[in-house]
């Protein structure tokens, strides 16, 4: 650096010092030649020699400032030559591999020759190369990586694994730090080879991780008691501190006989390949001798997969005989050299010395155990046995010995025993406690004692053992300690129990039972047998079963029966059998084969019930299913099915029939009068008559309580009206009946086949209707179909349809007629009726609905509306300052015969907090006839809610007065028939006088129904009738009418004296049936 120092001095000097010296001889060189002279030629002298002398010396001093510069530069480029040369040497002849490659492009720009014999690769082609070629191609990201840090991690590199020229890896330490090379941004790197070194340490690592292993397994292989432990604890130490890839551990037992595999840790071969890769292995193996394989992707391929490349296989040992072999693998192929194969055969040695240790540990365990006293083996062996074997002290107070069939047995842990001695009693059933406690008794005075008794675990269950307890004596004859042995025997209870409930089946069982042989003998019979079949089990035993045939069944039957019992093991069917007495009898049998594990049937066994009874009941079911029980006739089934059967044989659409549906007139009187009893005599004496009266063929069918069907082959209108002619003429005819004649009439329905249809459905509805019609045209009546006939049933069907949506749809409304005191002229009630109003303009009367609701039971629900809406409307009027005055409802029928109506009035009242004594209900006097004894207790308890009773329509039925002693009634009403003709009809007037008497002697108000003069109110206010009700008044007016009507008739009278004036009807009368009036 000096000579190059000294070059850049002189190159600035020279301008410097050639200025100086310039500027100074042209300032000063006059005044010097002028001081040293004054003469004119000497100063022209001297000022021409004075620019020589300038050039001169400056020359001069360039001159020696150059020698100087290039002094200095010759010896820099000798020193650099020098240094080049000895750089070379060192680069060329260093042992040491070095290269110098480009920062940009990675290409290696010089290599030395130890580089080059190192790698194998020429001088030319190591230049044409990267250092990414010298890194095996899993490297290369990971140089990339490292090539991208900053330049002081780059200086120390670590060590790398370089790829030589014949594929070989070797491990190397780089350094290398930044150079220029030919003006070039590179690094100088040297390689030093660390391939032997690592190796080295690694096998020193190995090394160590063995003894590690060996002394691991030394220290394992003391605490292991177990074998087939000692194989695994082998495999596992090996992996884990021997850091090797797997470890497996081959047994055989004979040469002939291939290994198989005990244990294995890590990653291992599949078994299958565990030997046969390596037999060569396995055969030194055999003979005592070690093996490796360091080569298994060559030798092995199969092998060579999940890293392992080398194998070693060790013998291992026991009594000096090679058992089976150690097999190691691992990841490096010269993992396993002289010295590791030796500490494995170490290793292996040990581990047979612990073969051998557990082998002398188990023989001398086992002649231990042949050493140890009976009590002990004893104790070893009931260890593996359900029954429980116990031992105590002589005195029981504390537990010595028990096995764990105590916990399987008494559900309870081993330990409470211990803890508690005495707890074995108080698991003893109560019911066996005390004579458990005799049995140990007998044991100590005895020496021994057996007995059954009860114990109950935990969980509730309740289980049986058998006690067989002794006391122990010692070596000299004396007690010692108790002990003895306790079997479960619940099973064998159970099994008991169901043998003797199997015994008791078969013995009480009312089925009959037959057990036979394989050969079908019998071997025994229950009694059922015998009381059925009539022969005793001495009189049938060994005998074949073929004797109960009766013939019924053919030899095929029998045959195909046992067909099935082979095949399917089962069979069951009715069968008919003989008796010992010859009488034959059906029964139901069922027969299956017991067979043995080989599927050998070993028993039969036939279990018959007898099917007499059955089939004499299936006998009378049909009859009850074809025919009517009372009279005997067909019922409708069979009617549909003769009918249906004539119609089906038609042998010309001429050819004609008809059906006649007659209903007796007024039959439930007969019923309501008489009793059913007798009602039904006269429905059996009516069949009798009809069935001689109809012609031949004809098939005459009870379908209905009170109604009855004839189906006759006819051909003509003339016929089918003679025909009905016959049948009225018949039923008219008197009966004599307990003393009194009685007369009974009918009303009949034809219809006609071909003529109205041709199925019997059809044929069936139409005789309906016609009938519907005759009952409507009066008693003893006779009607054909009309198609108009037809039209009316529809009319009724639409009228029930529309009835059974009207409460939902709120088309139902309640009209009130006030009830008048006749003596003041004062309104005392109001009656509600019912009103329908289908629509604007079309309001249907009740004489069409009412009985349509009765006959389709609907009557109930609506009288149910009536009744609360009536509750609410009498309750809103109260709130609305509207004189109190109560509401008569009607009841039904069903209604009164309803257990809950005491409920739902109840109900009623307190839902609309009205007052009891504000609603009146009012019953006909069919209603009380009909189950007179209920209506009287609903009535009662009706009355005593507070709520007032009526009888309606008083004298228009029985008139029977007796009951109206025993019901709690308020009123008679007076029907309005006896009221129209009052004036003028003496019959009239004479029931309503003794209408009036009854209620007068019985303390009964009466209320006169339909007064529509004022001389009728007066004729019955003079016969001292005490209320009425009808147009005089005011006809029925809806409910927001009667609050105006109140305003207008509440101050004045309603009643005129005068006798002859008769004024008008106040609009339009209504004729109201009985039915209409009953609804409420």
């Amino acid at each position: 650096m000096q000579p190059l120092r000294l070059l850049r001095r002189s190159v600035l000097a020279i301008p410097i010092a050639y200025a100086l010296m310039g500027y100074a001889w042209i300032l000063w060189s006059d005044d010097i030649v002028r001081g040293l002279t004054d003469d004119p030629n000497a100063l022209h002298w001297m000022q021409s020699w004075k620019g020589l002398f300038y050039v001169t010396a400056t020359s001069v001093a360039l001159f020696l400032i150059l020698r100087k510069a290039t002094r200095a530069i010759a010896e820099r480029d000798r020193q650099l030559a020098e240094r080049e040369r000895q750089y070379h040497d060192l680069f060329a002849c260093s042992p040491e591999p070095m290269l110098v490659f480009d920062l940009e492009t990675l290409g290696v720009l010089d290599v030395n020759d130890a580089a080059v014999a190192k790698y194998g690769w020429t001088r030319p082609e190591f230049i044409k190369l990267t250092i990414a070629d010298l890194r095996p191609g899993e490297d290369v990201p990971k140089l990339q990586q490292f090539l991208s840090q900053d330049r002081a991690t780059l200086d120390e590199a670590g060590i790398w694994r370089h790829r030589l020229r014949d594929g070989r890896e070797i491990e190397v330490e780089i350094r290398s730090h930044a150079i220029q090379f030919n003006g070039r941004s590179a690094r100088f790197v040297l390689m030093h080879d660390v391939t032997d070194r690592r190796r080295a340490q690694r096998r020193e690592a190995r090394l160590t991780a063995l003894y590690a292993t060996a002394l691991r397994c030394a220290q394992s292989m003391v605490r292991l008691d177990e074998r087939e432990r000692t194989f695994v604890e082998l495999c596992r130490t090996v992996v884990e501190s021997g850091g090797l890839l797997g470890a497996e551990v081959l047994l055989w037992d004979a040469e002939s006989e291939p290994a198989w595999r005990v244990a294995e840790a890590g990653s291992v071969p599949p078994v299958e390949l565990a030997a046969s890769p390596t037999r060569t292995c396995v055969l030194d193996a055999r003979r005592g001798r070690s093996t490796v394989c360091r080569d298994l992707d060559q030798v092995a391929p199969a092998l060579a997969v999940d890293g392992r490349k080398s194998v070693v296989v060790v013998p291992v040992r026991e009594a000096g005989q090679p058992i089976g072999a150690l097999a190691v693998y691992a990841e490096d192929s010269s993992w396993f050299d002289e010295e590791f194969v030796g500490l494995l055969e170490e290793l292996a040695i040990d581990f047979s010395f612990t073969l051998d240790r557990l082998r002398l540990q188990a023989a001398r365990t086992t002649m231990e155990a042949a050493l140890v006293d009976s009590e002990e083996r004893f104790r070893h062996l009931l260890h593996s046995v359900t029954d429980i074997a116990w031992s105590a002290t002589l005195t029981g107070d504390r537990l010595l010995y028990a096995n764990v069939a105590v916990e399987t047995v008494y559900g309870r842990p081993l330990h409470d025993f211990y803890e508690d001695p005495a707890l074995w009693l108080k698991c003893v059933h109560p019911d066996d406690l005390e004579r458990v406690k005799l049995e140990d008794l007998r044991m100590h005075e005895q020496g021994r004692a057996d007995y059954e008794y009860r114990i109950v675990r935990p969980d509730g269950e309740v289980r049986w053992l058998l006690a067989r307890t002794a006391v122990i004596l010692d070596a000299h004859g004396a007690p010692s300690r108790i002990g003895g042995l306790a079997t479960d025997i619940t099973a064998r209870k159970q099994s008991e129990q169901q043998l003797e409930l199997a015994a008791a089946v078969f013995r009480e069982s009312r089925e009959a039972i037959l057990l036979a042989d394989r050969d079908a003998n019998v071997l025994a019979v229950n009694p059922a047998f015998s009381a059925i079949t009539g022969y005793t089990d001495a009189d049938v035993r060994g005998r074949n079963p073929r004797f109960l045939q009766s013939g019924r069944q053919s030899p095929e039957f029998y045959r195909q029966m046992w067909r099935e019992i082979q095949e399917r093991g089962h069979w069951q069917g009715e069968i008919w059998n003989r008796g010992k007495f010859g009488d034959v009898y059906p029964q139901w049998m069922s027969i299956t084969a017991v067979r043995d594990r080989a599927g050998l049937p070993t028993h039969y066994i036939a279990i018959a019930s007898d099917l007499t009874e059955r089939k004499r009941a299936e006998a009378r079911i049909e009859r009850l299913a074809r025919f009517d029980s009372l009279t005997g006739l067909a019922n409708r089934s069979l009617l549909r099915l003769r009918a249906e059967a004539g119609l089906a044989e038609r042998k010309s659409p001429e050819q004609g029939f008809a059906l006649f549906h007659i209903g007796l007139d007024e039959f439930s009187t007969i019923n309501d009068s008489l009793g059913h009893g007798l009602g039904d005599v006269v429905l059996v004496q009516l069949a009798m008559r009809m069935q001689r009266a109809a012609p031949a063929g004809a098939v005459i069918a009870r379908i209905d309580g009170d109604e009855f069907a004839l189906w006759v082959p006819c051909d003509s209108n003339a016929c089918s009206l003679s025909i009905a002619d016959q049948m009225q003429s018949a039923l008219r005819q008197p009966f004599e009946l307990e003393g009194r004649k009685l007369t009974v009439t009918a009303s009949v329905g034809v219809a006609c086949c071909p003529r109205d249809a041709t199925d019997f459905d059809s044929l069936m509805r139409f005789a309906s209707a016609a009938l519907s019609r005759a009952k409507a045209a009066g008693r003893d009546a006779c009607e054909s179909f009309q198609p108009t006939i037809n039209a009316d049933a529809f009319e009724r069907l639409d009228l029930e349809s529309g009835l059974r949506q009207a409460l939902e749809r709120r088309e139902f409304e309640l009209h009130y007629q006030p009830q008048i005191d006749l003596a003041s002229g004062q309104i005392v009630g109001l009656e509600a009726l019912l009103r329908w109003n289908r629509g604007p303009g079309d309001t249907v009367p009740p004489s069409k609905f009412i009985p349509i609701a009765e006959r389709s039971g609907l009557i109930g629900p609506i009288g149910n509306w009536v009744l609360n809406e009536a509750c609410r409307q009498a309750s809103a009027w109260r709130a609305a300052g509207l004189q109190p005055v109560r509401v008569a409802v009607n009841l039904s029928a069903p209604q009164l015969v309803d257990d809950a109506l005491i409920g739902f009035v109840r109900k009623a009242l307190e839902d609309n907090g009205l007052p009891a004594e504000a609603l009146e209900l009012e019953v006909t006097e069919s209603m009380l006839i009909a189950e007179a004894a209920g209506v009287a207790r609903r009535l009662a308890a009706l009355a005593d809610l507070g709520v007032e009773l009526a009888l309606d329509d008083f004298g228009t039925g029985y008139s029977n007065l007796s009951y109206l002693k025993s019901f709690p009634l308020s009123r008679l009403k007076l029907d309005r028939s006896f009221v129209v003709n009052v004036l003028d009809d003496a019959r009239d007037q004479s029931i309503a006088r003794a209408v009036i008497a009854v209620g007068r002697a019985l303390d009964l108000e009466v209320i006169a129904e339909g007064i529509e003069s004022p001389a009728q109110a007066s004729y019955l206010k003079r016969m001292g009738c005490d209320l009425g009700q009808g147009y005089l008044y005011a006809r029925p007016m809806a409910a927001r009418e009667i609050p105006g009507w109140f305003r207008t008739h509440s101050t004045q009278s309603l009643v005129d004296d005068g006798d002859e004036v008769e004024r008008p009807a106040l609009g339009i009368v209504e004729s109201e049936t009985e039915s209409q009036r009953r609804v409420s």
